[in-house]
């Protein structure tokens, strides 16, 4: 007879080039304490996680809706065509944010007309958002809700330029939080840059929602 621990492990199988089985385990202080050293893949919008491989680079978007709304720990453990297996943790609250120092150029614009333009650094960079930091901030006026184009290199190896349109959030001093609405285009290039990033720093996996 099953017990209670083995009713509430729910295991499912994809088959992808990575086949993925996820595990719902109940949450305990000892079943925290076993996973938080877990890789983790972050889940956003759509409840798409985005599995890759980093052995040979190969890469999976899995649906994982069937466990966005349980209150348990969920681990995905994944085998690779390639054969390497690893269990990482469904993150499904935060969002991964690479902390960056990109030099770069913004044009400020209000109600669509370009009032100012300068240089900037960005500090730090998710797919949906970002933060810029401004030297010379004081000698213009920014408001939260104003639009500001930015031009800058990743830097990965092809140094990847980007020109994106972002919205102001917050403003601290001589940093400025703005949000992100990125084409099709650029959401696969930061997606791609973002995913390679996690899994070089062995922390996190990055995912998005479709």
């Amino acid at each position: 007879m099953e017990n209670a621990d083995q009713k509430a492990r729910q295991t499912v199988t994809r088959q992808f080039f990575i086949t993925c089985e996820y595990k719902a385990i109940p949450s305990s202080p000892a079943i925290r304490k076993s996973v938080k050293m877990m890789k983790k893949i972050y889940v956003l919008s759509g409840n798409v996680a985005t599995f890759l491989c980093p052995e040979c680079g190969r890469s999976k978007n899995a649906d994982v809706s069937d466990y966005m709304g349980m209150d348990k720990e969920v681990v995905a453990k994944y085998k690779c065509k390639c054969g390497h297996t690893e269990s990482v943790l469904l993150e499904r609250r935060k969002v991964y944010r690479k902390n960056v120092r990109l030099p770069g150029a913004y044009v400020h614009y209000i109600s669509g007309k370009k009032t100012g333009k300068g240089l900037m650094h960005v500090t730090n960079i998710s797919r949906n958002g970002l933060r810029i930091q401004i030297n010379d901030i004081s000698n213009h006026e920014f408001h939260v809700g104003d639009r500001l184009m930015l031009e800058f290199h990743l830097d990965d190896k092809t140094r990847t330029f980007l020109s994106l349109k972002v919205v102001i959030k917050t403003i601290n001093k001589d940093s400025i939080g703005a949000e992100l609405r990125a084409d099709h285009q650029t959401d696969r290039i930061l997606g791609f840059y973002l995913l390679k990033s996690s899994a070089e720093e062995g922390e996190t996996i990055s995912v998005r929602r479709s």
